[in-house]
């Protein structure tokens, strides 16, 4: 089985079209909504369809999250136009959701993210990244929802605690159930980056820093470029007293992300703290 992925992802990369037999259709000014024809001429133009040339390839690439976004939505879209999606679209409708989101595009993410759920009501990985394109929205709420949801149908959806954390701790301020969703997920997926950043900012919001240090060294040391936790790092070492190692982070974060200290703020966590 490791063996066909791997000479299937070397033939999506290479465009080898004699891997696979089935054709794609060609692309018609009538394919997809109106609204959407202009989008999918960007994103699925030709170079990119060169890379899925059969298809056995699209439904491959479709749900491979570790392709380009432009290439997992194209791929997906051309798995819609064929016979393959006619009797069950959900699960492409769900994982174009899931390119669209990678691709800052959450209305549209939203929009098929709905398509695969109207069909398919238990599929927890839709609520999850439609939860996701709502909090991306900063509809906190609506996020929350999808997220419980999720949680409903799989509650060893690591993802989804640990998306339910962070959200938990920036709207609800309910920063006990936040540390607990925390705790869950990294239990299931553990040393998890993005859940350990999620971890600090709970630890740093009871003004345990101690705990926020600990989490984003743990977090950096998986992913050295993260600005968020290096940022918050560099607040809770303030808080300890160490301003010099607090100001070489704080810069750091700035440095990967010149939005960082405004989207902190906007959580309501600011560097001139006590």
């Amino acid at each position: 089985m490791h063996r066909r992925w791997t000479l299937l992802t070397i033939c999506l990369a290479a465009a080898v079209a004699g891997c696979a037999t089935a054709p794609l259709p060609s692309r018609g000014s009538g394919d997809g909504p109106p609204d959407d024809s202009e989008f999918e001429a960007a994103n699925c133009n030709a170079p990119i369809r060169a890379l899925i040339p059969s298809t056995n390839h699209a439904t491959i690439a479709c749900a491979d999250t570790g392709l380009r976004p432009q290439v997992q939505y194209c791929a997906c879209t051309l798995v819609l136009q064929t016979e393959v999606a006619q009797s069950d679209p959900a699960p492409w409708y769900a994982q174009r959701g899931a390119a669209l989101l990678r691709l800052g595009e959450t209305e549209r993410a939203i929009r098929d993210l709905d398509e695969a759920l109207a069909s398919r009501p238990e599929m927890a990985s839709a609520y999850l990244h439609r939860g996701d394109a709502y909090r991306s929205q900063k509809d906190y709420g609506r996020a929350l929802v999808d997220y419980n949801q999720a949680l409903e149908l799989d509650p060893k959806l690591a993802p989804a605690l640990s998306a339910r954390c962070w959200t938990r701790a920036v709207w609800h301020k309910a920063f006990d159930k936040a540390l607990a969703d925390c705790d869950a997920a990294l239990l299931l997926q553990p040393g998890d980056a993005a859940t350990l950043s999620s971890r600090a900012l709970v630890h740093y919001q009871l003004a345990q820093y101690d705990l926020a240090i600990a989490d984003c060294d743990a977090s950096l040391g998986a992913d050295p470029a993260a600005a968020a936790c290096r940022y918050l790092r560099g607040l809770a070492l303030r808080q300890r007293g160490a301003e010099d190692a607090a100001r070489a982070d704080l810069a750091a974060a700035r440095a990967l992300d010149g939005d960082i200290e405004r989207r902190y703020r906007d959580l309501g966590v600011r560097p001139e703290q006590p």
